[in-house]
């Protein structure tokens, strides 16, 4: 989704008239939390989640916990719901990347699958079962900080420095799933995405430990101008990242979030151009399109790893 601009300015009349709707929104969500009994696993449960609708960088977090815990020889299963995927999803379905699409499946547990094994249900609760019973060692969920049908053993929630909270308050008067200081109550801890011009590690670490981390974009070649694409939460640190690595001045043409692309969306853009787009976006492509296309590849670095370590035990 495209955040409206209003949702950054804490004084918008907008934010204000629809402050009430924004209520309400925070109301659902508490009721949807409050589960007093959610499922057990046996297993240990990180959740990545965060407080704020899209961009914030929750999947690469998740990527990068999960090749953590592998060096750590841990055998890590992601479990996802498969936003917007369309193959039925009322039992779980372990994900295929050679046979399942995008479309099918949803672009988050197909790019998650290329790092561990990733599991595709609409009740987490029946996915966490399946992973006690494939006898995996830690089950990562991709979302469901909401989500009160099933404990975790660490609620890890990820926090871009640049957007923050933007005005504080619940959509659709602003970008908050939920009030925000009794979310981070339910934290375990905070990873910080970016720089912190906005001081927001004072306030975060109020409530437990906060963790800085950076996007370091993989070095690309390209013996021609690029051209870049994006559909996803917040394309600007995309574009950001080409810059980071020395791309100036490009073209780029950015969909609403989770968009499918179709053949006619590549003939739309420049043909003298290298193309260039994120993993999200590469595996929505068509296949007989992907190889005209290529991937920036993002890693993300934590500024202090032993801490993450403490956390995660």
């Amino acid at each position: 989704m495209k955040s409206p601009k209003f949702w950054q300015n804490p004084f918008s009349i907008y934010a204000k008239v629809l402050s009430p709707l924004g209520a309400i929104y925070n109301l659902v969500t508490q009721k949807r939390i409050s589960n007093k009994k959610p499922y057990i696993a046996n297993i240990p449960v990180i959740c990545m989640g965060n407080i704020t609708a899209g961009g914030n960088g929750k999947t690469p977090t998740a990527i990068a916990i999960a090749k953590l815990l592998q060096k750590q020889r841990k055998t890590v299963c992601f479990i996802s719901k498969g936003y917007k995927g369309t193959i039925n999803k009322t039992m779980p379905i372990i994900v295929d990347s050679a046979n399942h699409t995008a479309d099918q499946i949803g672009d988050e547990p197909l790019m998650l699958s290329q790092t561990a094994m990733c599991i595709v249900c609409d009740s987490r609760e029946r996915a966490l079962i399946m992973a006690e019973n494939l006898q995996v060692d830690v089950a990562i969920m991709d979302d469901g900080f909401q989500d009160g049908s099933v404990a975790k053993s660490h609620n890890i929630v990820v926090v871009d420095a640049m957007q923050g909270f933007g005005n504080g308050r619940c959509i659709p008067a602003g970008p908050c799933r939920e009030k925000i200081e009794p979310a981070l109550m339910r934290a375990t801890a905070c990873i910080l995405i970016g720089d912190d011009d906005s001081n927001l590690t004072e306030f975060l670490g109020q409530f437990g430990p906060v963790i800085k981390a950076k996007i370091k974009p993989k070095k690309i070649s390209s013996k021609k101008g690029i051209f870049a694409f994006a559909g996803i939460g917040n394309p600007n640190k995309f574009y950001r990242s080409l810059e980071e690595i020395g791309f100036k001045d490009f073209g780029f043409k950015s969909f609403k979030d989770h968009h499918k692309y179709s053949a006619r969306d590549l003939k739309k853009m420049p043909k003298d151009k290298q193309l260039i787009t994120t993993m999200k976006d590469f595996v929505k492509l068509p296949k007989e399109q992907q190889s005209k296309v290529k991937v920036l590849d993002i890693e993300l670095k934590f500024e202090d790893l032993k801490l993450l370590k403490e956390v995660l035990k």
